[in-house]
């Protein structure tokens, strides 16, 4: 803002303030708070400093979360989710489950790839992973897995 748009903001000549007293008494963005005598106290008392209490944001580059969180939706567990939600896969967008609640029924929905229905033998995904049942992307069949002898199969195989 130029020295003459302040003088003419706050009076006119004489009765205002110069763009150097301006400068001194407010702080610039572009500063990034280092005009203050200690910016980490600054950052303090507004509660910005990741960890502390009243922590306001999740880092972007990864953080841990305490408490519950409700998107939508005041939090009853660890995640509470108002409405329907999507989790898509990070390389193929089109590969994503779909969790609805509109309508009448609950619907959990796969897309992009066959859906599998399986439980790993260690922790945290980790192990054998024995699929159970298997759900095709193109056709409507779905696949009972493991049954042995092929009158069982024929009747594990659904359409």
């Amino acid at each position: 803002m130029s020295a003459t748009r302040i003088s003419n903001i706050c009076g006119g000549s004489g009765g205002g303030i110069s763009q150097s007293d301006a400068d001194d008494r407010y702080l610039n963005q572009s500063s990034n708070l280092s005009d203050l005598e200690s910016a980490a106290a600054a950052r303090t008392n507004l509660g910005l400093i990741a960890g502390g209490t009243g922590d306001i944001w999740v880092e972007k580059a990864g953080d841990t979360m305490t408490g519950n969180l409700g998107i939508g939706v005041a939090p009853t567990n660890p995640l509470s989710v108002l409405g329907n939600f999507n989790v898509q896969d990070a390389v193929s967008p089109a590969k994503q489950y779909r969790f609805r609640v509109t309508g009448t029924d609950l619907d959990f929905d796969g897309s992009g790839a066959q859906l599998l229905l399986s439980v790993y033998s260690g922790a945290d995904f980790t192990g054998t992973q024995r699929s159970y049942m298997r759900f095709g992307a193109s056709s409507s069949a779905a696949r009972a897995l493991g049954c042995k002898s092929e009158t069982i199969r024929r009747q594990c195989i659904m359409h």
